[in-house]
């Protein structure tokens, strides 16, 4: 619970000697089935919604609230470069223990990290 509440980044060190071709897709599928619905996202509003000034259909202004999830970052190197990507808000995901044992299997036990967010006060 608590990497759900306050991990906000996984990243992946990564270099060119360990990518294979088809390197985005196959991270897309693994992170697929934990990727979380972006904060921004339009709720359709119930045909029960009340007010007569809310037409059916109509949608509900983007919510403001935190999302919860980590921003997927990729630490790349190579010979003479090294850079960082991040992916975008689509691709915010959910850090549970099988979405990390996976990228850990796949890309290495030291090659995965989550960063977590600095708080001042615990309670």
């Amino acid at each position: 619970q608590a990497r759900k509440k306050f991990a906000h980044r996984l990243a992946l060190n990564l270099s060119s000697e360990d990518l294979q071709s088809g390197f985005c897709q196959h991270l897309a599928n693994i992170l697929e089935p934990y990727r979380k619905e972006p904060a921004n996202a339009e709720v359709p509003i119930p045909d029960t919604a009340g007010p007569a000034d809310i037409q059916k259909g109509q949608k509900k202004p983007p919510q403001k609230t935190p999302q919860e999830g980590c921003q997927v970052v990729i630490n790349y190197q190579r010979p003479g470069s090294r850079g960082c990507i991040m992916l975008g808000q689509d691709w915010i995901v959910s850090p549970t223990d099988d979405l990390l044992q996976s990228l850990r299997m796949e890309y290495g036990k030291d090659q995965v990290e989550l960063d977590y967010k600095r708080t001042s006060n615990l309670n």
